[in-house]
Formats: structure tokens, C-alpha cells, sequence
């Protein structure tokens, strides 16, 4: 039988009969304040159900390294960063991240490349195509100009383009060369203009002449050797001389390297009108028998009756001593100081000249 005292006993008591680890219960109570207290700390009050009251923590009497207590700090350090993290990227939380890819029909500009793979590119080009490079943009330009400037023979070094040395057919790289942010006008120019120049070739020099300040090209010389008296193209030409005198330049030197062309005249010299103009051309050095040419000598007398010449040049012009003398009393020029003739000029012509101008100060004759 059973006793009384224990059936009684175990009504009255009923946590009598189950198995009690005084300390197994103790960790656990502990375990439960300490959640509790961390959770009213690092919770807003808005997100506690109920407010919990701060609790005083028996730290000596807990055991750390029971597996309640470190979940129960991991769960708190978790909560604790969440915390933060909102309080720091809110309201601009990001979500995600994710790299940048274009749409599959976006468009990629050959500019958006670095420069040194444009200039990698370049380098594979031929002339015609570094020409057509240059024409795209600014930025293709920079990069394509230098090699194109290579590949004819164009020198634009910082020593050279105060006197820039250029033929007929590279006339269409000077306007590639003005385009380039490293441009500096030349003082001096010197043109050889082949038997083969093409009307186009001289609009893009004067192009070039006119797309330049005034007064920025001093002195300007063309060579040629032919006879441009029968050239297809002679009007065009002489449509290049005359814009040439009207560009500001200081000095214009002409020289032609063939055989004479003829016996050159001054008839119907006094039939010649001469326009007033202004330019400021200061020296003409004509040294070839066209200028004294029925077709050129217009030219020939406008520029030297529309200039304040100081300088006067007249060699190889293939003039006879009366046509010397028939020249020189039909000119007046108050501000020269230097005159070239040939030896056929008479030396009385030349003595009646010299008396006319007396501020001629050097006197060269050809032989």
C-alpha cells in the first residue's frame, strides 16, 4: 500500500515527484532576465509589445559558456546590428547591388574608347583613311593628325612652323594642321607649286591664308618650273597671286626655275588701270619673265602701284634696256630703300631713277 502521507504529499506538492537540478534551473532563470533586459536596450519601445523594466544582471552567478547563453548573445548582437544598419542607410537602404550592364540595343560610341586604343587604331590606318579620320571630330583628330602629318611628310615641330615648307599637293593638309589645337601661325612660308596642281589644291592654300589673322604670315615664297603662262589652270592661278597680296603678308617672292619663255614687253603699259587698294605687302620680289607678260603684267604694276614698297625686286624678267627705261619712268615709288634689276637696265635709266628716289640706300643688279 501507499502510504497517505505521500499520496497527500504529492498533491499538495506536486513538483515532488520531478526531477529538480537546482543548477541546470538557475542558468535557465538567469538566461531568461538577461534576454529580457537586453531586449527592452536595444529595441525601440515601438517594437516591445509590453515595456520590460531594466533588470539588475547576476553577471558573477551566469555561465557564458552554457549554448543558452551564446545564442542568446548572438541573437542579441544580431539584433543590435540590425539596429544600426537602419539607422545609418535609412531612407536610402540599399537593397541590392548589381553591376551595370547596357540594354542589348544600347548604342557604344568608338569615343567612349581610351585614347591609347584609338591611337592603336590609327596606327593601322593608310593615308586616305587618316585623312577621312581627321574630318570626324576634335578629339579624332588630335589623335589621328600626327600620324597623318607623318605619313605625308608634313612636319609640324615647334622649330619648324615659324618657316613651314609645303607643295601643291600637301595643300590639303594645312587645313587639317589649322583644326589642331597645337597650331601656331608661320611666319614664313614656302610653296612649290608642281606642274600637276589642280584648282582645288590652290582654294584650300587660300582657305588656309584667309582662315589665319592678318599680318600672321610675314613673308610668303613660291618656286614652280613651268610654264604657267600655258597652264590649263593659269586663271586660277592668277586668281592665287592676287589673293595672296591681298592676305596681309609683308613680302611675296615669285621665282620660276624653266627655260625663257620668251622676250617679255611692257606695251601698252600706260593702258594698264590701276584700282586703288591697300594692302600691306612692303616687298615684291618678281623673278620671272610672266610677270612681265601680257597676262600678268596687270598684276605686275596693281601690286606695285597698290603697295608701299620698300623693296622692289625685277630679276631674270627677260626686259630689253627700252623697255627698262619705258618701265622705270612710269614708276613712283616715295618709300623705297632697295631695288634689284638685271644688267640689261641701261645705266642711265637707273641713275634718272635714283634721282627720283633718293631714299634708295641699296642697289642690286643681276648679271
Amino acid at each position: 500500500m501507499t502510504h497517505p502521507s505521500a499520496s497527500t504529499g504529492s498533491a499538495k506538492f506536486p513538483f515532488a515527484s520531478m526531477d529538480i537540478n537546482p543548477s541546470s534551473r538557475f542558468q535557465e532563470d538567469t538566461a531568461i532576465q538577461d534576454r529580457n533586459a537586453l531586449s527592452s536596450r536595444v529595441l525601440p519601445p515601438e517594437r516591445n509589445e509590453q515595456p520590460v523594466k531594466p533588470m539588475k544582471m547576476i553577471r558573477h552567478n551566469m555561465d557564458i559558456t552554457s549554448p543558452a547563453a551564446k545564442c542568446l548573445y548572438r541573437e542579441a548582437s544580431d539584433i543590435f546590428l540590425k539596429c544600426k544598419a537602419d539607422a545609418q542607410l535609412d531612407p536610402f537602404t540599399i537593397k541590392h547591388s548589381k553591376v551595370y550592364e547596357p540594354p542589348p540595343n544600347a548604342r557604344t560610341f568608338i569615343w567612349s574608347l581610351p585614347v591609347e586604343t584609338l591611337s592603336a587604331i590609327a596606327s593601322l590606318l593608310g593615308v586616305g583613311d587618316l585623312h577621312s579620320l581627321t574630318q570626324v571630330s576634335s578629339l579624332l583628330r588630335e589623335i589621328a593628325g600626327p600620324l597623318f602629318f607623318a605619313n605625308r611628310n608634313f612636319s609640324t615641330s615647334l622649330q619648324e612652323t615659324c618657316y613651314l615648307r609645303v607643295d601643291s599637293p600637301n595643300f590639303d593638309v594645312l587645313m587639317t594642321w589649322r583644326r589642331m589645337d597645337t597650331f601656331c601661325p608661320p611666319r614664313m612660308v614656302l610653296c612649290w607649286i608642281d606642274v600637276d596642281v589642280r584648282p582645288a589644291q590652290l582654294s584650300t592654300f587660300l582657305h588656309f591664308l584667309q582662315s589665319i589673322p592678318q599680318k600672321s604670315i610675314r613673308f610668303i615664297t613660291l618656286f614652280w618650273s613651268f610654264d604657267i603662262l600655258t597652264s590649263l589652270i593659269f586663271p586660277q592661278i592668277t586668281n592665287f597671286l592676287e589673293n595672296i597680296r591681298a592676305s596681309g603678308c609683308e613680302e611675296l617672292t615669285c621665282m620660276e626655275f624653266c627655260h625663257d619663255t620668251g622676250l617679255s614687253s611692257v606695251s601698252g603699259l600706260t593702258k594698264i588701270e590701276v584700282h586703288p587698294a591697300s594692302n600691306g605687302l612692303k616687298c615684291f620680289d618678281a623673278s620671272s619673265q610672266v610677270f612681265f607678260s601680257p597676262q600678268l603684267l596687270p598684276f605686275t604694276i596693281q601690286t606695285i602701284h597698290s603697295s608701299s614698297l620698300e623693296k622692289l625686286g625685277l630679276r631674270r624678267v627677260g626686259l630689253s634696256p627700252a623697255h627698262w627705261d619705258k618701265l622705270l619712268q612710269y614708276l613712283s615709288m616715295l618709300m623705297l630703300i632697295e631695288l634689284w634689276v638685271d644688267a640689261d637696265c641701261a645705266l642711265g635709266t637707273l641713275i634718272r631713277f635714283l634721282a627720283c628716289h633718293p631714299d634708295i640706300k641699296k642697289l642690286h643688279i643681276t648679271p
